[in-house]
C-alpha cells in the first residue's frame, strides 16, 4: 500500500516515543541492580548527507535476564562513566581502556572477564605450545565449574557458596601458576 512519508514518519516517531519509556524503565532497573555485566562493540553509522561513516559504540549491559543496549557516539571512558551514574555494585568488564574511568566511581567494583584471558592463552599456543594450553586449561576448569553451578540452577547465596568451594581453589592455584610462569 502506498503510504505517505509524512504518515510513516509520524508512526515511527510515535513508536520511538513509546519505546523510549520502556528503555528508561529497563535502564533504571539495571542501575538499581547489585551487579551487572557490560561489553561493547563498534558500530558504523551512516549519516544522511555526509560522505564519511561515523564509528559509534553499542554498549550492552545486563544482569540476570535483563539486557539493555545503549548506543553512544564514542567509546571514551568519560562517556562510559557517565552512563554508570547511579549504579552501585559489581560490574564484570573486559580490560578495555574505555572501562578504566568507571573504576574511579565510588561504589562500583570491577570484576574481570575471563573469556578474554582464555583467548589470550589460546592465541599464545603458537608461540608457546606448552604454556598456552596449560593456561587455557586453568580458565576452562573455572568455566566448567561455573557451568555445573548453572546446570544445578544455583543463584544468590548458594551460587556464592559454590564458587567459593569449587572455583576459588582453582583461582588460587592458577594465581600461583601465573607467578611461576610469568617470567617465561
Amino acid at each position: 500500500y502506498p503510504i505517505a512519508s509524512s504518515t510513516l514518519n509520524t508512526v515511527v516517531q510515535r513508536a520511538l516515543e513509546t519505546l523510549a519509556i520502556v528503555a528508561k524503565v529497563l535502564w533504571a532497573q539495571f542501575l538499581s541492580g547489585p551487579y551487572g555485566q557490560s561489553d561493547a562493540t563498534g558500530i558504523r553509522v551512516v549519516t544522511p548527507g555526509k560522505k564519511h561513516v561515523h564509528h559509534g559504540q553499542m554498549f550492552v549491559f545486563g544482569w540476570g535476564k535483563l539486557v539493555v543496549f545503549r548506543y553512544q557516539p564514542d567509546k571514551e571512558g568519560a562517556t562510559f562513566k557517565q552512563m554508570l551514574v547511579g549504579f552501585k555494585g559489581s560490574l564484570v568488564l573486559d580490560a578495555s581502556s574505555t572501562h578504566n574511568e568507571a573504576l574511579d566511581v565510588d561504589g562500583v567494583f570491577w570484576g574481570g572477564c575471563n573469556a578474554h584471558g582464555l583467548r589470550k592463552f589460546e592465541d599464545a599456543t603458537e608461540a608457546d605450545p606448552e604454556l598456552g594450553p596449560e593456561g587455557a586449561r586453568w580458565i576452562a576448569a573455572m568455566f566448567d565449574q561455573e557451568r555445573a553451578a548453572q546446570e544445578q540452577g544455583l543463584s544468590g547465596e548458594a551460587l556464592l557458596a559454590w564458587r567459593q568451594a569449587h572455583i576459588a581453589p582453582i583461582a588460587r592455584e592458577f594465581k600461583k601458576w601465573l607467578a611461576i610462569v610469568h617470567p617465561h
